[in-house]
């Protein structure tokens, strides 16, 4: 099973103080966003890598993902390792005609490289043997997938609209040689907790796809970058016009005794090409 140890669910909190801008830092390794207190723009931030860059916008006080396709934002700053709690708000821009299972919204993790903090597209792949996935699939339902070996989909479809306030949390705890994981999603405007994916290998969730991994997760997909990812159909997939899904992040929180800071990784906006006015990609 994917997390032999993992503890019942209950409600977790990333405790985390301002301190600057774009982080928060009451301990080194613990960050927080500010795009509450950003003002409208194109770049994200000092801290962010974006792929690409002009997809991405900061707006009325949210992080924006204003194109379809595969889209990540990178937290180049911080490289995770040890036990790491996270969560962010999350929720759809406008109404889209229709909801597509291949959407995603939520992290993405992946250890390609440590030193390759400033290439826009960390991952390289979205089929890397590195990368690990945790958020919500464009039909509503909270999954877990790493591409090598195991994919836990909820049953369970949350509702989708365009006035939806969701907030994802998961947390990594070492267990033996790698994790313990939890992974759950509230209604941040009551707190009621709409699922939660057990990450046990119960065929209940994971009938319909491979089987989890027996024994604790793998650390290898976890110790590394975090990215906010947003992910749908273009809006001309499959022939037929429609109106694509398109995400908005608010409140982004990590905290971990052992994650690791890079300050030295924090950026100034990129200059426009010469003579194109436009951000390079």
């Amino acid at each position: 099973m994917l997390a032999a140890n993992v503890i019942a669910w209950r409600p977790f909190a990333v405790g985390v103080a301002l301190v600057a801008s774009t982080v928060c830092s009451a301990r080194a390794g613990e960050f927080r966003s500010n795009w509450a207190k950003t003002p409208d723009r194109v770049w994200i931030g000092p801290d962010w890598r974006a792929n690409g860059v002009e997809d991405w916008r900061i707006h009325d006080g949210r992080l924006e993902c204003v194109q379809p396709g595969v889209r990540t934002a990178f937290l180049a700053t911080r490289t995770l390792e040890g036990s790491f709690q996270l969560s962010v708000r999350t929720g759809m821009l406008g109404k889209p005609d229709t909801l597509d299972k291949r959407g995603f919204t939520g992290f993405f993790f992946s250890n390609m490289g440590k030193d390759d903090y400033k290439t826009e597209d960390l991952p390289r792949s979205a089929t890397s043997l590195k990368t690990f996935l945790a958020g919500l699939d464009g039909e509503g339902r909270l999954m877990v997938f790493w591409v090598r070996d195991a994919v836990v989909l909820s049953k369970k479809r949350l509702a989708r609209h365009e006035n939806e306030d969701i907030r994802l949390e998961f947390r990594a705890v070492p267990v033996g040689k790698g994790y313990s994981l939890e992974f759950a999603a509230f209604d941040h405007k009551t707190g009621k907790l709409l699922d939660r994916l057990p990450l046990d290998g119960d065929d209940e969730y994971s009938a319909e796809l491979p089987k989890p991994i027996d024994g604790e997760f793998p650390a290898e997909a976890l110790n590394g970058y975090v990215a906010l990812a947003a992910w749908s159909p273009s809006a001309t997939d499959g022939g037929k016009p429609r109106t694509p899904v398109r995400h908005w992040y608010r409140d982004f929180k990590l905290s971990g005794e052992n994650v690791e800071v890079h300050h030295e990784r924090r950026h100034d906006p990129l200059p426009p090409k010469s003579g194109t006015g436009t951000r390079p990609r």
